[in-house]
């Protein structure tokens, strides 16, 4: 007698109104989320059996046949424009007579649901995200890198800021902290930990195969060939510097900056940083 094939799962794309359906991810732009979306989404295509991968499977909702949460990316608000900051504060800024900025981060809306805060070195974040801004998206008109991570709208406060607004709302939230660096160093131990707090069922083994399928080179060729949006495509692909898959190591803003640059944001990162970070205002984190 014939064996009747699995039935497909059924999977729901739309956010769930209900938290207890989802956990969100937060970030600040460019602290590794597209590896993150890589990671969950190749899980959930394991778990399910679905036959062929899609980058926003981490966000679909399933109950059959298995009951799998949606994982919700946001930049919780951190990654507003040139535009949103206005002229005036445009204008003050380039010629250095901006002070004190406020910037919009919000996370009100994950109130009820899991939140897990995805952060990284302000360092490589403020070095990744000028190649964002200036090259990729072209939101900020063409300026030095020196210039930039100085930049009150823009530069390493800004990513400092954010990283001290979660640090001091975290305990009004079910939440977990993964870091970049720790990703790098114990990809497979770090994934485990997220689908454990999203509550998901665990395979140890479809936890290495993601992270075997998620690795940079072949995230790298992945986006080469397309077929995954803008959330994996470079805007050049002539220009190594375009691509989401840029360089993917930690403590690389040394190759980019000058020891007057990193003594500078060195000096932000001492004086504004909250405590709660102590690991990111060590002055000389080891690179990988």
């Amino acid at each position: 007698m014939a064996v009747s094939p699995a039935p497909a799962p059924v999977l729901r794309a739309a956010e769930s109104e209900n938290p207890e359906e989802k956990v969100y991810l937060v970030s600040y732009p460019k602290s590794g989320r597209t590896w993150l979306r890589v990671l969950l989404s190749r899980y959930k295509q394991l778990l399910l059996g679905v036959e062929d991968f899609e980058l926003k499977l981490h966000a679909s909702y399933s109950e059959t046949p298995l009951v799998t949460r949606q994982y919700i990316f946001s930049h919780a608000d951190s990654a507003y424009t040139a535009d949103q900051a206005g002229w005036p504060q445009k204008i003050a800024d380039r010629l250095g007579w901006l002070g004190r900025v406020e910037y919009p981060f919000s996370l009100e809306r994950f109130r009820g649901a899991g939140v897990i805060f995805l952060v990284r070195d302000p360092r490589d974040v403020t070095v990744s995200d000028y190649h964002q801004q200036v090259k990729r998206s072209k939101e900020v008109p063409p300026m030095p890198l020196s210039r930039f991570i100085r930049s009150r709208l823009f530069g390493v406060r800004r990513p400092v800021a954010f990283l001290n607004y979660i640090a001091h709302q975290r305990a009004e939230f079910k939440h977990m902290f993964t870091h970049y660096e720790d990703l790098h160093r114990d990809p497979t131990g770090e994934l485990t930990r997220m689908l454990e707090f999203a509550g998901l069922p665990l395979r140890p083994e479809l936890v290495q195969e993601s992270v075997d399928y998620a690795r940079f080179e072949n995230m790298r060729k992945m986006e080469a060939k397309g077929g995954h949006g803008v959330k994996l495509a470079p805007a050049d692909h002539s220009d190594r510097d375009t691509y989401k898959t840029r360089k993917g190591r930690i403590g690389s803003f040394r190759e980019e900056l000058t020891g007057k640059d990193i003594r500078a944001i060195n000096a932000i990162i001492q004086d504004e940083l909250d405590g709660f970070f102590q690991r990111y205002k060590q002055p000389d984190p080891e690179p990988l």
